[in-house]
């Protein structure tokens, strides 16, 4: 007897944890939609990696407003490995748009030190 009500406590647990992940994966897209899109390397919003750390923070303190009472919960969804590899691609984008960002700067400054420099000679 323990054994079948235990089956179906076990069940019952499963069954209510898919539904919560479920509403957690909606609460959460909701929340980090705005992120994601804007960190694709086409249309990166983000001046640096840690503009996109505070924004997924604030991301992650919309989504436990929306699911108050449920927020360890979420924080368990949230470590699940789906949702870091998402934020972690995200980052690794923005890192590399950012990097290259920088790179291109610096090349710019460079040719324009160069044009000086050429033009200095010329004109003496």
């Amino acid at each position: 007897r323990d054994e079948a009500v235990g089956g179906c406590g076990a069940k019952l647990v499963s069954d209510n944890w898919d539904a919560l992940c479920r509403r957690f994966a909606e609460v959460w897209k909701e929340c980090y939609d705005p992120i994601a899109l804007s960190s694709s390397s086409t249309a990166c919003s983000f001046e640096n990696v840690e503009a996109f750390d505070t924004a997924v923070e604030g991301a992650r303190q919309a989504a436990a407003s929306m699911m108050e009472g449920l927020e360890s919960d979420l924080r368990v969804f949230l470590r699940m490995e789906e949702q870091r590899d998402k934020i972690q691609a995200d980052r690794s984008t923005v890192l590399q748009y950012c990097a290259e960002k920088r790179m291109m700067a610096v090349c710019e400054k460079l040719r324009k030190d160069m044009e000086a420099q050429v033009q200095a000679s010329k004109d003496s």
